[in-house]
């Protein structure tokens, strides 16, 4: 999106970061007090809200990467010399596993109570609508 003859895209990737507003006016060139009007843009602030989450899946998909070689690491380090090594490399996994079982059980529940509500609304609508 242009503004004038400046590109606002680089203001929105700045604001995605959620740093500042007055240190991403001067990283690309817009006044203060353009950024703020900016940002009372509803369409705006949806950009950058979606920027900000495109940002954040990129990184995410780095951390599972890195993910895989940690686990690689850890499986290593079972088989260490050193107890005190294969000790560490073993409450790791423990506590990792323990963390990421916890993890993905909240987010089945959610899912299951998100399914709930959304069937008690879809009565509750046909219901009313009768």
């Amino acid at each position: 999106m242009k503004t004038g003859q400046r590109d606002e895209s680089q203001l929105i990737s700045e604001l995605a970061r959620v740093e500042s507003i007055v240190r991403d006016a001067r990283r690309t060139g817009f006044s203060e007090r353009t950024v703020r009007r900016r940002l009372e843009d509803v369409e705006f602030n949806e950009m950058v809200r979606q920027t900000r989450l495109e940002m954040v899946e990129r990184a995410a998909s780095r951390m599972a990467g890195a993910m895989e070689e940690s686990v690689l690491t850890l499986r290593h380090l079972l088989t260490a010399e050193s107890e005190t090594v294969r000790l560490g490399a073993a409450r790791s996994v423990i506590e990792i596993g323990t963390k990421l079982r916890e993890s993905v059980e909240f987010e089945d529940r959610l899912n299951d109570l998100e399914r709930i509500a959304n069937e008690q609304s879809k009565i509750e609508d046909q219901t009313r609508a009768d």
